[in-house]
């Protein structure tokens, strides 16, 4: 249960099971706008962590949290506690995908889920054969948000994504194609 729902809906342009399944219906209430056409079904997707993201509590507790989420809907029995707190929606238009401006080894200056705000320093990349200032180049964000990735391998090449930053607002260079390469 998420606020802000009147945000129009972005397509992110890889035709992720979530899209492909509610986008017939969406086209034809736009087709029919005189028609109440409801969407005919409802579609997640679930991530399960990244490859330092694991072990039996954290797995025991998303575990549970995801049952929580079936019971409250009432798509199997039980009672489940109260909701959390409402999250804010980000389109993927709203989330910046940060590339390294050249090959070296990152350094970053966030955390993840950390808040961050454009302009502001969230990592630097050191280039190997540099020598002094010319070492480190400083990657800055585009936009307000909180950091959702950071890159596991330290290694980059130039233009390979090293994080992104969920912001609230659409991007105007986030256009097309949305998911990550």
């Amino acid at each position: 249960m998420c606020k802000n729902r009147t945000r129009k809906f972005t397509f992110s342009g890889g035709s992720t099971f979530a899209e492909a399944s509610v986008e017939p219906w969406l086209k034809l209430a736009a087709a029919y706008p005189d028609k109440l056409i409801p969407v005919g079904c409802m579609a997640a997707t679930v991530e399960l962590r990244g490859f330092v993201d694991i072990g039996d509590e954290m797995a025991a507790t998303d575990a549970s949290a995801l049952l929580n989420v079936l019971r409250r809907r009432g798509y199997i029995a039980g009672q489940a506690p109260a909701a959390p707190p409402l999250c804010d929606v980000t389109g993927f238009d709203a989330c910046d995908v940060v590339r390294t401006p050249a090959f070296g080894v990152i350094v970053y200056r966030v955390e993840l889920g950390e808040r961050v705000t454009s302009g502001q320093p969230i990592a630097d990349i050191v280039a190997p054969a540099a020598i002094g200032g010319d070492a480190r180049i400083t990657v800055h964000a585009r936009t307000d948000g909180v950091v959702v990735t950071r890159r596991l391998k330290k290694l980059v090449a130039a233009n390979q994504v090293i994080a992104k930053v969920a912001g609230t607002e659409p991007l105007s260079h986030r256009k097309g194609y949305l998911l990550e390469d």
